[in-house]
């Protein structure tokens, strides 16, 4: 009987090792009720331990009570929550009840609270405890409610045991494999309390109560889950509502990169690309793409298959690792199909390369004249305001050439509109070939164009355009249009000759039709007038 004792309180210290595990883990669904469980457990076997005392050992203990039957009926305090948190457990980890409410508390609270009032005015009516006395050698039968608590209790034991055993045979493997083992911890209370409240065993064992120790067995079992299997961490439920129907596929593997589960979406895939996935296959050998993950971190894999399209996936890769030293116990892959949306951003990569393109190509309509390509008037206007304010601030240099053809109506009325459009197109090349960079050439109106030539003196300025005049002046536009045509030019400088932009075109002007008076194909400046 002390070897019996000692076992008891070794069953109590077990089950609060149990509460005190699920106790730190209990933000996570079902912990509550394990903890509730196990405190339960421990407080039922310490009070059978005291109440065999007390029975066996007179005088070992306090006297608290002239009830002999005083921690026997204790201990029903511990047995009644046991079912009915089991069941919840249960009803959680199957995914039955997302989370449990005042209703479904109450509704499981109504028997246990009956039955702890049934224990405790026992003295008036003896329906629990059936006028059994200890030491009279009699075996314990219980009266009609300790009968109906016990089938109760098993009721609920049982509905749990069917909804795990069906979750059993719908559950991934990775979960079968937990819920398996749960269910082969929780079977043995069964059998060891089916033994003693049946009295099967022979005498002397037919005296005790070995329900204890098949609580430790199942008390064992859930640590094992708990610490090896994330049994509280990893539940269930979060796997069949979401994961299961995810269109995204995913892949579990453990620390050596075997694939312990999968989504029906990740079949779905591998099987459309002639691919075999299967439990505890090497993921490289599924995957070959997906070698270098644990390396480094993988934006996008491409699948190439024979006979198949190629697919562009985004990968998420998430690391499983202990709750305590960080351990690696697998990884969490994660595979979008991006195709389409690649091949749309693609497309609109181009969209966008062709918007930028129209809106230049629309801009430089904006700023330039259609038949000579050179920028028209406003872009002239406004460059020339920029340039003399560059040049106000750095004291700098800017003069204006404008340039008019000679005698332009003659070659319209002579050879037609075509020659003089052929004569201005061709000045206007002549004048991109002889500008610099940071000059500008633009259609000032008609048969005029404007130059701005930034940082250039008024003798600089002069020499470059009567290199212009002379070659433009050498161009035949023959047999269609004249031999020859000449321009006229005149130049006026910022500061010199005004320091705004009408008032330095006024002096250029000027100077252009001084040099038509004075006979054409010359270029006169401003500072000669």
């Amino acid at each position: 009987m002390a070897v019996f004792i000692s076992a008891l309180f070794i069953c109590c210290l077990a089950t609060l090792a149990m509460a005190y595990s699920a106790y730190t883990r209990r933000q996570s669904k079902g912990a509550v009720s394990v903890l509730v469980q196990m405190l339960g457990l421990s407080w039922w076997t310490l009070c059978y331990a005291l109440q065999l005392i007390n029975s066996y050992f007179p005088g070992s203990l306090p006297e608290l009570s002239n009830d002999p039957l005083f921690w026997f009926k204790l201990l029903f305090l511990g047995v009644v929550v046991l079912p009915a948190g089991f069941l919840v457990f249960i009803l959680q980890y199957t995914g039955v009840v997302e989370s449990v409410g005042r209703r479904l508390l109450l509704a499981l609270s109504i028997m246990p609270v009956a039955t702890l009032v049934a224990i405790a005015t026992d003295p008036l009516h003896g329906w629990f405890i059936g006028g059994f006395e200890p030491g009279t050698g009699e075996i314990f039968q219980g009266g009609p409610a300790f009968w109906v608590h016990a089938a109760y209790s098993y009721l609920l034991v049982l509905l749990a045991d069917i909804l795990l055993l069906r979750f059993v045979l719908v559950a991934s493997p990775v979960f079968r494999r937990q819920a398996l083992i749960l269910l082969a911890g929780v079977l043995m209370p069964s059998v060891a309390n089916i033994l003693s409240i049946f009295h099967i065993l022979p005498e002397p064992f037919e005296r005790l109560d070995y329900s204890p120790f098949g609580f430790l067995v199942a008390a064992i079992v859930m640590l094992y889950n708990v610490r090896r299997r994330g049994f509280l961490t990893l539940m269930p439920i979060a796997r069949t509502r979401i994961v299961e129907h995810m269109e995204d596929t995913v892949l579990v593997t453990d620390h050596l990169q075997r694939i312990t589960d999968f989504n029906p979406a990740a079949k779905a895939l591998f099987g459309s690309r002639n691919r075999m996935l299967e439990h505890g296959m090497q993921l490289e050998v599924l995957v070959p793409e997906l070698t270098t993950f644990a390396d480094k971190d993988m934006e996008a894999v491409k699948l190439q298959d024979e006979g198949a399209d190629d697919l562009d996936l985004n990968v998420q890769h998430t690391p499983l690792l202990s709750e305590r030293g960080g351990r690696l116990l697998g990884h969490v892959i994660v595979l979008r199909d991006v195709t389409e949306l690649r091949r749309l951003l693609t497309d609109l990569r181009e969209q966008l390369r062709q918007n930028e393109r129209l809106r230049q190509v629309l801009k430089e309509q904006a700023i330039r004249d259609p038949l000579t390509d050179l920028f028209n008037r406003r872009w002239m206007e406004l460059t020339l305001d920029r340039e003399l304010a560059r040049a106000q601030r750095e004291s700098g240099f800017v003069v204006v050439c404008l340039l008019d053809i000679d005698h332009f109506k003659a070659i319209n009325d002579t050879h037609g509109h075509d020659a003089g459009d052929r004569v201005l197109r061709t000045l206007a090349d002549h004048v991109r070939t002889a500008i610099r960079a940071m000059d500008v050439g633009c259609r000032y109106g008609g048969e005029e164009f404007l130059i701005i030539l930034p940082g250039a003196t008024l003798a600089q300025a002069k020499e470059k355009i009567d290199a212009l005049r002379r070659r433009f002046a050498a161009h035949s536009f023959a047999p269609d249009g004249p031999e020859s045509v000449t321009f006229s030019a005149g130049l006026a400088a910022f500061p010199a000759h005004g320091v705004e932009r009408p008032g330095l075109i006024k002096r250029a002007d000027e100077a252009l039709y001084s040099a038509k008076g004075a006979g054409r194909n010359q270029t006169i400046c401003a500072d000669t007038l």
